[in-house]
């Protein structure tokens, strides 16, 4: 199962979307989301919808781009999709996430 997560996450991660990983494995789409669905528990969308926030989480924190600006640059088209997905994700606004991790780590930096 590990193999599996760890072969796509690699392959697909640059190219989101099935066509890809379809194409190197020459098999449907439809028995590669199955296949995936049984092997991680997690549907392909959502392990992209995954991937993709965790690179936003990250650009949060180290640019200093607007949400927006980190949005569009993050392979997100929709800023309305975008926000709905990081906060189911995250439980939090990408806003509030900035603002507390960056502030988490000042305040760690003094002590």
């Amino acid at each position: 199962m590990i193999s599996v997560y760890n072969e796509v996450y690699t392959l697909c991660i640059c190219s989101i979307g099935k066509r890809y990983c379809v194409c190197y494995k020459r098999i449907s789409p439809t028995y590669f989301c199955r296949l995936f669905k049984k092997a991680t528990g997690k549907t392909y969308h959502d392990f992209l919808m995954e991937v993709g926030i965790s690179k936003v989480c990250r650009m949060l924190l180290e640019e200093n781009k607007t949400v927006k600006e980190i949005c569009y640059t993050s392979g997100f088209n929709n800023l309305t999709n975008f926000f709905r997905y990081f906060r189911k994700l995250k439980a939090i606004t990408p806003a509030v996430y900035r603002v507390k991790f960056v502030v988490k780590d000042v305040l760690s930096a003094k002590i």
